[in-house]
């Protein structure tokens, strides 16, 4: 055993124990793991000192990191031997296990880990073999009478927020599955050894992404001191004998409610007000902690309106994400933001909603609703933001929005001034109201310039505050398109989501959408049922790394409709060169069962070959999608049941050969017994030279099947299969879904 530091130990210091794997993979010779772990340095406070806004918890002492000195090969055999030895002969408090996770782009602490299920050959070419060793050994096998699942005694959510606080730009999350391989076994092998021993599973593992240059170590090395820092203060908070952060939330929050819930005046005030004296003695993180754990808004106006320091602690949440409720709810938030310009700098999340034509607009708010001071300050701002887009004032552009904005039908005006003046926006949901007689909102004007000149302004960098410099996540519900085709030239946003767009209006407006979306990576699509209208979108996009389309089978009425996979493949393959993750999903999972689709038309036909892209690493598709509709027709059996449509041979191969080397998870969905006949031929296939020169890097493979298709996943018949995918290093796996 081995550490950074020659220091010897201080009674009051923490101690962590960190392992990082070795590199097991030819197209990875570096493993992030082992470099993160051998950067860390020998000691770390337990507070992060970079961190003003969230002061140290507790009195916490020196954490001493003892990083086991060589990379951990990847074996079962090398792993099972020294898990013991890590944990024997030493104190250790906690241990932190690192490995790689190809196929993420997050950090993530895994909450458990697993006994069974490693049929990925170790870099020795072994396979585990505990199944033989179990029967041989019986109650002497190493893990015998053990829990198929162990679980570490790690608070991780607690652990998981403090993390996150400290990290706020960093992917971190928790993760249910360590993979069943040399990461996951060696996270078992601990939680095994330390409950055998009778003693807490302190012990937690975290995955970190591929990327290995010096940039991404340095990240690396971040999180993982982050997550210790997390662990330690977690843990001392929860010995340390005072109020646990968990039991003194649910007696507040429980408090709270209830007092709110039977207010009648002042008598309740004061008793909110005695409930939350024990505030006073509590430090800000634990209270921020417990604060951001309230889910509801009235809470928060209470916990502010006790007394000032609380006001101030919670006044960054209570602002943090804001919704447009009602007609006046826009003028009303302006008007407080005009009156202290500070809570601008809160708002992260805003919520809008049009409501046309019968807008109740600010001049209806009754006399003293806009004071002199506010017409002047909301005129100075229009001046200033008319200069930040042209250079100079536009006085009749300006005119124009200072008109409109203290007019009857306002919220347009209103709406794009309030986004203006929000400098730190990162998510804005947008959705639409309908009036009485069903008509939707015309295309709205200052909305589309603010966007206009945001989009100019972030080109050139000037006048940030003004130009939604931090918008990323847009989500677009119920809305015409040409409200959606400003926001989609924003340089700043990656992610976008639409939902319940009509197929007339994408289809009458497509057009005006070419080379929009310069920035934009992620897109989720839900309830569009015209594949043509997807291609057509598409077409507008070309960095995409994520697309995900949610159809639903319902907006079928005949073949012209619904989701056409080769129209869909033939949208996206300009996207050859970026595109990394691909999901369709079947919102209706009987529909593929059910619909009839004639064996000859263009709707039978797959989403088309993916063998050009070269950064897809994961496809989850139904099977109808991936391999069109089954060709061949035989009244057979399979494990006792009758299939009548199967995919041939030639539906197989093309499938295979259409997939990219680059792919590393496949799922198919929406699986009936015939998908176990292109199965059988990936896996004859993946025994040939031609998979093997074209350095395939396919790691899993999941089925998800009908509920009703009555599968013994335990049974014999599926031992062929398994042993397969053993073989050739792939982890496969089975599930059901309801019908």
């Amino acid at each position: 055993m081995g550490s950074h530091a020659d220091e010897l130990p201080q009674d009051d210091e923490i101690t962590i124990l960190v392992t990082g794997f070795a590199p097991f993979r030819q197209q990875y010779p570096v493993n992030p793991a082992w470099e993160i772990a051998n950067a860390l340095p020998p000691f770390l406070s337990a507070s992060n000192p970079k961190s003003a806004e969230v002061p140290s918890l507790l009195e916490l002492p020196r954490v001493r990191l003892l990083v086991y000195p060589e990379p951990v090969r990847v074996s079962y055999k090398v792993v099972r031997d020294l898990v013991p030895k890590l944990w024997e002969g030493q104190t250790i408090d906690y241990a932190v296990h690192i490995g790689m996770a190809s196929g993420r782009k997050f950090y993530s602490v895994e909450r458990g880990g697993h006994r069974t299920g490693y049929n990925a050959r170790d870099v020795d070419g072994e396979l585990l073999g505990d199944e033989e060793r179990r029967a041989q050994e019986g109650d002497k096998w190493i893990w015998s009478g053990l829990p198929d699942e162990l679980l570490t005694s790690v608070a991780l959510d607690d652990v998981w927020r403090r993390w996150r606080t400290a990290l706020p730009n960093t992917d971190v999350r928790v993760s249910e599955d360590a993979g069943r391989y040399l990461c996951d076994f060696i996270y078992y092998s601990s939680l095994a050894y330390l409950t055998k021993k009778e003693e807490e599973r302190r012990v937690v593992f975290l995955h970190v992404p591929v990327q290995s240059d010096t940039a991404a170590i340095q990240v690396g090395v971040e999180a993982c001191i982050e997550l210790i820092r997390a662990i330690v203060q977690s843990g001392r908070m929860k010995n340390s004998g005072g109020v646990q952060q968990v039991a003194l939330l649910t007696a507040l929050t429980n408090s709270c409610t209830v007092m709110i819930q039977e207010w009648d005046g002042g008598s309740r005030l004061r008793g909110i007000q005695r409930v939350l004296m024990a505030f006073g003695n509590l430090p800000n993180e634990l209270a921020l902690d417990i604060f951001h754990r309230l889910e509801s808004s009235k809470d928060l106006r209470a916990l502010s309106i006790s007394c000032q320091g609380l006001h101030r602690l919670v006044e960054p949440i209570l602002y943090s994400s804001i919704t447009q409720t009602g007609r006046t709810a826009i003028p009303c938030f302006v008007r407080t933001i005009l009156e202290k310009p500070h809570l601008a700098q809160h708002v992260k999340k805003f919520t809008a909603r049009v409501i046309p034509y019968m807008s109740q607009g600010p001049g209806n708010l009754g006399g003293q609703f806009w004071t002199k001071d506010h017409r002047a300050d909301v005129q100075r701002l229009l001046w200033e933001i008319s200069e930040s887009a042209f250079g100079n004032v536009e006085f009749e552009e300006a005119h124009r929005w200072l008109c409109a904005f203290f007019s009857q039908d306002n919220w347009d005006a209103t709406t794009a001034f309030l986004l203006r003046i929000l400098p730190n926006l990162e998510t804005l949901s947008f959705m639409t109201y309908y009036n009485g007689h069903g008509l939707r909102v015309t295309s709205p004007y200052f909305l589309n310039r603010t966007l206009e000149h945001s989009t100019l302004q972030q080109c050139f960098h000037s006048q940030p505050q003004y130009s939604l410099p931090k918008l990323q996540n847009i989500s677009i519900v119920s809305c015409d398109l040409k409200t959606l085709l400003p926001f989609l030239q924003l340089k700043s946003a990656t992610n976008l989501t639409l939902d319940k767009l009509s197929d007339a209006e994408l289809e009458q407006n497509w057009f005006t959408m070419k080379d929009n979306g310069p920035g934009l990576q992620r897109l989720s699509v839900k309830g569009l049922a015209h594949s043509e209208v997807i291609k057509k979108l598409l077409h507008c996009l070309s960095k995409l790394t994520y697309l995900r389309y949610d159809y639903t089978p319902s907006l079928l009425p005949n073949e012209g409709y619904g989701l056409i996979p080769r129209t869909i493949g033939s949208g996206f393959s300009h996207l050859k060169d970026s595109l990394e993750e691909l999901i369709i999903t079947n919102l209706s999972e009987t529909w593929c069962s059910t619909v009839y689709i004639p064996d000859d038309s263009y709707s039978s036909r797959s989403l088309g070959s993916l063998a050009k892209f070269t950064k897809l690493r994961r496809l989850e598709a139904p099977a109808f999608v991936l391999l069109g509709k089954g060709k061949g027709l035989r009244p057979d059996r399979l494990f006792g049941l009758p299939r009548m449509r199967y995919f041939t041979r030639e539906q197989s191969l093309e499938f295979i050969h259409g997939l990219p080397s680059s792919l590393q998870h496949l799922t198919i969905a929406s699986c009936e017994l015939e998908v176990l006949d292109v199965l059988t031929v990936m896996f004859e296939f993946m025994r040939g030279d031609e998979w093997k020169t074209k350095k395939r890097n396919l790691k899993e493979v999941d089925l998800v099947f009908f509920k009703g298709i009555k599968l013994h996943l335990a049974s014999r018949p599926w031992g062929w299969w398994d042993e397969e995918a053993s073989e050739l290093g792939i982890v496969l796996r089975r599930f059901m879904k309801s019908a």
